[in-house]
C-alpha cells in the first residue's frame, strides 16, 4: 500500500545509515571525555528523547561544560564529523530510493541531525540526489509533535497525511507521525543493534526444534502481539518488539519470514481482542 504513495520523508541515523550507534551513541561521549567528564548510565537513553537544541542544553547544564550555546554547535560538529566518517549505509536503502525515484516519488530527510552534516554523509554515500531538500527537526520543529511532518509534506507539495509515508527508527518520532494520519514503516534499530534480537530468535529456534508447524509458530507470536498491543494500548512499539523477533526465528529455522512480519503487523493494529484502542486495557 505505501509503494502507491507519492510523497516520502525519511530520518537519516538509524533508517538509511548505521549512525545511530556510531555516532549518536558516540558523540555525547567523545564530548564528554574532551571536558573529562563521565557520562551517566542513563545518558543515551534520555538523549533519545530530545532534539538537538534540548540535549545541548541539557549536557551543558547536567554536565557543567565549560561551553556556552553558541559554541556548542562548533564543537559537537568537529566531534561529530570524525565519527560520520565511518558511516555506512544500511541494507537495501540504494535499491529501494532508486526504485522510488524511478516510480516518481518525491523524497526528502527529515532529521534531528543538521542538513549540511547529513548532505556531506549522503553525498558521500552517493544518494544525496535522490532528496528535494533537507529538514532540521529540532527547536519547534521537534518530532515529538506533528507540526514537523506536516510542514515536511507541503513542501513536498502533498496536503493529505495518507498519501505519505514517514520512515523512521526512533518510536516517539513513529508515534507522532502514525497518530497525524502518516503511513510509517518503522526501522528497529536500536533493538537490533543490542544483539538481543539476534540471541532471542536463535533460543527460540533452538527450544522449537526443527520440526515445529510454522502456522503454530507464527500464530504464537501473532496471540502474543495482540495480547501485549491490547493491554498496553501501544500498536507501534509492540511491532517493533515482536516483528524483528519473529523474523531472527523465523531464519534461525529456515523459514520465510515474510509471513510472520506481515502477520505480526496485522496483529497489532487489528488484532486488539479488547474494545479499547489506544487506552491500556489494565
Amino acid at each position: 500500500k505505501t509503494m502507491h504513495c507519492n510523497n516520502w520523508i525519511f530520518d537519516m541515523d538509524g533508517t538509511l545509515t548505521d549512525s545511530m550507534t556510531v555516532v549518536w551513541e558516540g558523540a555525547p561521549d567523545a564530548l564528554l571525555a574532551r571536558y573529562g567528564r563521565t557520562p551517566k548510565s542513563d545518558l543515551h537513553k534520555t538523549l533519545l528523547t530530545m532534539g538537538m537544541a534540548d540535549g545541548a542544553a541539557y549536557l551543558i547544564r547536567e554536565y557543567d561544560l565549560p561551553l556556552k550555546m553558541e559554541d556548542y554547535n562548533d564543537v559537537m560538529w568537529d566531534v561529530i564529523t570524525k565519527l560520520y566518517e565511518t558511516v555506512e549505509l544500511k541494507p537495501g536503502v540504494r535499491e529501494l530510493l532508486a526504485r522510488l525515484k524511478a516510480e516518481g516519488a518525491h523524497m526528502c530527510i527529515c532529521s534531528n541531525t543538521w542538513s549540511a552534516q547529513c548532505r556531506t554523509v549522503l553525498t558521500r554515500l552517493g544518494i544525496d540526489e535522490y532528496f528535494d531538500f533537507y529538514v532540521e527537526a529540532q527547536g519547534a520543529l521537534h518530532k515529538s509533535r506533528p507540526d514537523v511532518f506536516f510542514q515536511t509534506l507541503a513542501r513536498l507539495g502533498g496536503t493529505d497525511p495518507n498519501r505519505c509515508v514517514v520512515c523512521e527508527d526512533s518510536l516517539y518520532a513513529a508515534r507522532t507521525a502514525h497518530d497525524a494520519g502518516f503511513h510509517v514503516i518503522g526501522i528497529a534499530d536500536a533493538l537490533g543493534n543490542t544483539g538481543l534480537t539476534s540471541l532471542v530468535g536463535e533460543t527460540v529456534a533452538k527450544m522449537l526444534g526443527t520440526n515445529v508447524n510454522p502456522f503454530v509458530l507464527i500464530f504464537a507470536f501473532c496471540i502474543l502481539t495482540s495480547v501485549l498491543a491490547t493491554l498496553t494500548g501501544s500498536t507501534i512499539g509492540t511491532v517493533y518488539v515482536f516483528a524483528p523477533m519473529a523474523i531472527a526465528t523465523c531464519v534461525n529455522l529456515g523459514l520465510d519470514p515474510t509471513a510472520a512480519a506481515a502477520a505480526i503487523v496485522v496483529s497489532g493494529w487489528c488484532g486488539h481482542f479488547l474494545p479499547i484502542d489506544g487506552m491500556p486495557a489494565m
